[in-house]
């Protein structure tokens, strides 16, 4: 049931290299809606919202949190836009395995509604935001560690830790840490 694919160009069969003369997907049954929820899922919005809440505990007893709030607010909206960040690398590199699990099966990647390629631009897109709201609006600490927890829970969690040893959920733990830190 493929509802909508994002392509910018005819794509192999990862969905990341153009393949020569072929024609570009064109979206069936497009649904704004259905396209905004398959976004909001391969951000990994629920859990990405545990972050944001623990960070905002955080923020809230911090000493002087009030007179600090804009920043609060920056670093909470980077924190969420990076999270979502490496929710959607997460699931770059596992659709295959999504497929064959009941709990994923039914995710964008996996049923091919959203491509690969697609994929890669909107982390691509949430990390640039992510970074330049940081920079902005917190300091390099904030930063680096909202960085350090992206890449851990979307590169090294996902690619090497997860297939590799059942310690990977305290490692995952640890990314999921970094926020409120």
């Amino acid at each position: 049931m493929k509802s909508h694919i994002i392509t910018a160009t005819p794509t192999d069969a990862d969905g990341i290299l153009p393949t020569a003369g072929a024609e570009v997907a064109r979206p069936q049954n497009f649904r704004p809606g259905l396209f905004l929820h398959d976004l909001w899922v391969l951000a990994k919005a629920r859990v990405v919202s545990l972050l944001v809440f623990t960070a905002a505990v955080g923020e809230i007893l911090a000493p002087n949190a009030l007179i600090h709030w804009q920043s609060a607010l920056a670093g909470l909206l980077g924190i969420a836009l990076a999270g979502g960040a490496g929710g959607v690398l997460n699931q770059i590199v596992e659709p295959d395995l999504d497929q064959h699990m009941r709990r994923t099966l039914h995710r964008p990647l996996a049923e091919g509604r959203i491509s690969r390629r697609g994929a890669i631009v909107y982390a691509a897109l949430l990390m640039t935001a992510a970074i330049a709201i940081l920079a902005w609006g917190t300091n390099p600490l904030t930063l680096i560690l909202t960085l350090a927890g992206t890449v851990g829970y979307g590169v090294v969690y996902t690619l090497y830790l997860k297939p590799s040893t059942p310690w990977n959920i305290v490692w995952g733990g640890l990314a999921g840490a970094l926020p409120p830190l």
